[in-house]
């Protein structure tokens, strides 16, 4: 498991998302203004994870909405 990239999103983006690519899939961090917030499990314990990309990603989009960034972290 990885933690939160420790770089910020540049000021002009309002709602981003880091996609953390690790041995057992994808992870997913939001970025808002008030900070950055991993995408937990239902059980709120651990991290949510997606077996492929695309699938974490229209995750984001459909719960989510629209966002302005997306940053891939492709390093395991």
């Amino acid at each position: 498991m990885t933690a939160p990239s420790e770089r910020s999103l540049p000021t002009s983006v309002r709602f981003g998302v880091d996609v953390h690519r690790t041995r057992n899939g994808y992870t997913l961090t939001l970025h808002r203004e008030e900070g950055a917030f991993p995408v937990l499990a239902a059980n709120g314990r651990r991290l949510m994870r997606w077996r492929r990309l695309d699938d974490a990603l229209a995750y984001a989009t459909e719960h989510f909405g629209v966002l302005s960034a997306i940053r891939l972290n492709l390093d395991d």
